[in-house]
């Protein structure tokens, strides 16, 4: 289970850095929209920055749960010893 936690927890960490790049393009294309748009349409642009916000967190949260399986895991294998 280690080593499956540990992949997992770089097929994550290659995720984020590319949804990143995607979510910073989103993110200054909604406020450009947002200095653009007419006051009735706020709610529905400010709607897709949060979308894209919940996405991203959500990935970095999948990353940290992760990476806390596969040092548990670790920790097991090492007879609990956490010296490094």
């Amino acid at each position: 289970m280690k080593d499956y936690y540990l992949e997992q927890a770089n097929r994550l960490e290659t995720q984020i850095a590319f949804a990143k790049v995607g979510y910073e393009q989103e993110v200054k294309a909604i406020a450009k929209e947002l200095a653009e748009c007419p006051i009735t349409e706020v709610e529905k642009v400010t709607k897709r920055l949060v979308r894209a916000n919940e996405a991203i967190k959500a990935l970095e949260n999948d990353h940290k749960k992760t990476v806390e399986y596969y040092r548990n895991e670790a920790l097991k294998h090492e007879g609990g010893n956490n010296n490094g």
